[in-house]
């Protein structure tokens, strides 16, 4: 029997069969393909950033990184960063926020991020959607 709970400050809901089962198994089906999703949007961005970053030396890209970061209970996002270990990290911080008017790192990462992030987001709510529903039409 599955049951989920929400709260939020005075405000409680609960969720019972079959929908707190349909819930659970579409979370189970559709996190790997979210997280593999993610991960491919950070990485071409990424990718993108290093390609067209302004200095070449290869000090300042080394210490940029990509990934997913996971917060629980329940955020899953792809992330792009700098190595804060790195010794190039100042570097990286000084030619993000020194290139041209708003910046080489908003340029190149913030920017693109926030472009597709809607797009992202849409498809992936509706592929959430569509699988939440054949499960819960299972459990009836």
């Amino acid at each position: 029997m599955g049951r989920i709970k929400v709260r939020r400050g005075s405000a409680e809901a609960s969720i019972d069969d079959p929908t707190a089962e349909a819930i659970e198994r579409t979370i189970e089906e559709q996190y790997k393909e979210t997280a593999d999703r993610l991960e491919a949007e950070a990485k071409a961005i990424y990718d993108d950033a290093q390609s067209k970053w302004p200095v070449k030396t290869g000090r300042s890209k080394a210490a940029m990184r990509y990934g997913l970061e996971f917060q629980p209970p329940s955020t899953l996002r792809g992330r792009i960063y700098v190595d804060p270990s790195s010794e190039a990290a100042e570097y990286v911080w000084y030619i993000g926020t020194h290139g041209g008017a708003r910046g080489t790192w908003m340029t190149l990462v913030r920017d693109p991020a926030a472009k597709r992030a809607k797009e992202l987001t849409e498809d992936l709510g509706a592929r959430f959607k569509k699988s939440l529903f054949k499960n819960w039409r299972k459990g009836r």
